[in-house]
């Protein structure tokens, strides 16, 4: 029986697959793995390396997709034979014994593993213990990962159930190039009802120069929208969770803001307001904004949507601008 399957999509990382996959092959000496290399549509050496790769480890398999990360992530979903699954980027690496959360009596037994990781040399905190959530306890938890989705709402740090996701017929929406991962995850939620948390650092997270956020265009502002309008299609009778949905909305468009339009260097203070009032002036945009209430300032994030709500586009701008200069300064050292 394997115990955990590693899915690792691969599109054009030559240089740090090797890297992914080495972290991998050391903390997990005294379990049963595999690694699925999903190759999709590389143009650079990725082929060369990862056959090498597979020449020299037997639990490395490699697989081929059409372009896109969720098609490379869906095949790895159904090719994969592990009890537990964890999806790695190949630029990233995950920093712990993988026996020691399989194997942990205090969360053995959950749907979801979560685990702190770093960004770069920051380290971010999504538990101080180890413990199983359930019940309200779970719920609220849900909540507010579905509320902060740029802290919760990604599948890299986590370790997934097999038969939750193959038992519901779960992937990832192919329609999607931006937010794809924790739709995935927001679907995967509503499945379960316990997870457990694990207070060390488990993955690596890189915003390499090669990262896909650092190619982001101007014109990808619209894939933002379309994954809010997806996600707003799960609104339903649970308003609760309709407000948790609704903070998600906001802190996408605050993401798409602060990466894509205040991140440009090639616009002026002036064009970049322009453009702002244009996007969040659509009506899935208004309508989360519109939703938010005083109470919801404690999530910091949401405090340039609160502005917008009431049409404040200048200093919802300014926030914008400081939070991507602030990016720029820790993700180049400046």
């Amino acid at each position: 029986m394997i115990d955990i399957s590693f899915i690792i999509p691969a599109y054009n990382c030559g240089d740090s697959i090797s890297r992914a996959v080495k972290s991998i092959e050391r903390y997990s000496q005294k379990i049963n793995y595999e690694i699925l290399i999903v190759e999709n549509g590389s143009t650079d050496n990725t082929n060369f390396v990862i056959n090498q790769l597979a020449k020299e480890n037997n639990a490395i398999k490699i697989l081929h997709s059409k372009k896109g990360v969720s098609k490379a992530r869906n095949m790895g979903l159904i090719s994969a034979l592990g009890r537990w699954l964890w999806f790695v980027d190949a630029d990233d690496c995950i920093t712990v014994n993988v026996q020691e959360i399989i194997s942990c009596k205090d969360i053995i037994n959950t749907d979801l593993i979560i685990g702190n990781y770093k960004v770069n040399k920051n380290v971010i905190n999504v538990s101080n213990s180890i413990k199983t959530l359930q019940g309200i306890e779970f719920k609220q938890y849900l909540l507010n990962m579905i509320s902060i989705p740029n802290k919760y709402m990604t599948v890299w740090n986590k370790l997934f159930r097999a038969k939750v996701i193959k038992k519901n017929h779960l992937k990832f929406d192919n329609t999607l190039e931006v937010a794809e991962d924790s739709q995935f995850l927001f679907d995967y939620l509503q499945k379960i009802d316990n997870l457990g948390l694990f207070n060390q650092d488990i993955y690596q997270y890189s915003t390499s120069n090669n990262s896909t956020v650092r190619s982001l265009q101007l014109e990808d502002i619209n894939k933002y929208t379309v994954a809010m309008k997806k996600m707003r299609s799960r609104i339903g009778n649970d308003i609760v969770l309709n407000d948790a949905i609704y903070k998600y909305m906001c802190s996408n468009f605050s993401i798409a803001m602060v990466r894509i339009l205040f991140a440009s260097k090639g616009l002026s203070r002036f064009k970049k307001r322009v453009l702002l009032k244009k996007y969040a002036t659509q009506s899935v945009c208004k309508e989360a904004f519109n939703h938010l209430c005083l109470s919801d300032l404690r999530y910091y994030q949401l405090l340039p949507s609160f502005c917008l709500k009431f049409n404040l586009f200048s200093l919802a701008g300014c926030m914008f601008q400081f939070k991507a200069d602030l990016n720029f300064r820790r993700e180049n050292n400046v």
